[in-house]
């Protein structure tokens, strides 16, 4: 049942093959040991995601992300604000930390706008650069 799920998942989802893959191929060049991991930077970012899943319990990033909603009134200023918000937060703390915490806030204000946040991140001029010598 748990290989059926995982086979299913796999077929799904390309960058996990690859990155399974390539993950046994570099285990034979260099053998993993446990001191490569560092428990205490997962411990902490778990503690993070706890706290960020308790907010979003008790409404508190709902009620940031209306406070966002009803001070600025189109699509492009809730961006602006988001990224400056994120990019502020992001000279203190480390970018994964940044991410976990202003992630889900944006999802929240993307749900309550009805906002597709995929075609938001497709339509991004990053996407066209990386491409830009092959589009036409």
């Amino acid at each position: 049942m748990l290989i059926n799920q995982f086979v299913n998942k796999t077929k799904e989802d390309v960058v996990l093959l690859i990155s399974f893959f390539l993950a046994i191929i570099t285990s034979f060049i260099s053998i993993p040991k446990i001191e490569y991991i560092d428990f205490k930077v997962l411990i902490s970012l778990f503690n993070l995601m706890i706290v960020v899943e308790a907010f979003e319990e008790q409404k508190l990033l709902e009620m940031v992300s209306i406070k966002i909603l009803d001070r600025f009134s189109n699509e492009r200023k809730v961006s602006i604000v988001l990224i400056i918000i994120t990019f502020i937060f992001s000279m203190f703390v480390t970018n994964d930390v940044a991410l976990i915490t202003f992630v889900p806030l944006a999802l929240i204000i993307a749900r309550k706008t009805k906002i597709n946040p995929k075609e938001q991140l497709f339509s991004l001029p990053c996407p066209q650069l990386l491409f830009y010598p092959y589009s036409t």
